[in-house]
């Protein structure tokens, strides 16, 4: 229940966030960070009432990520040094931008990031 939660929220609300941010802050388009799967939609429980604890038939709907050629690879291999160079950025972007949305925006950061934590 808690893991979809935060992943539903990390689709609903940083995602959005970081994007926003990014934009307001003249990022060019090829170096946005741009880590996360279309979010078609999601349901927590039969009531579709978020004060009740996800059930059974919660569903998170994401973009088929197969379709734009990525593929997982064997997590026994590891990465090679390309990719892991590109993880490790991406990483350290992502951690970057919540720093800059808590100093620039500490309401949205509050509003966002805090809460998707909770």
């Amino acid at each position: 229940e808690n893991t979809f939660w935060k992943e539903v929220r990390i689709y609903t609300l940083v995602s959005p966030a970081y994007n926003k941010l990014q934009k307001e802050k003249g990022i060019s388009e090829n170096e946005i960070l741009d880590i996360f799967p279309k979010y078609y939609g999601s349901r927590c429980n039969k009531e579709n009432d978020d004060n009740i604890d996800a059930d059974e038939t919660a569903v998170l709907l994401l973009e088929n990520l197969k379709i734009s050629g990525y593929e997982t690879p064997d997590r026994r291999k590891g990465f090679n040094l390309k990719h892991m160079e590109m993880a490790v950025s991406s990483l350290a972007k992502f951690h970057a931008l919540s720093i800059a949305l808590k100093l620039l925006k500490p309401k949205v950061f509050e509003d966002t990031i805090l809460k998707a934590c909770a």
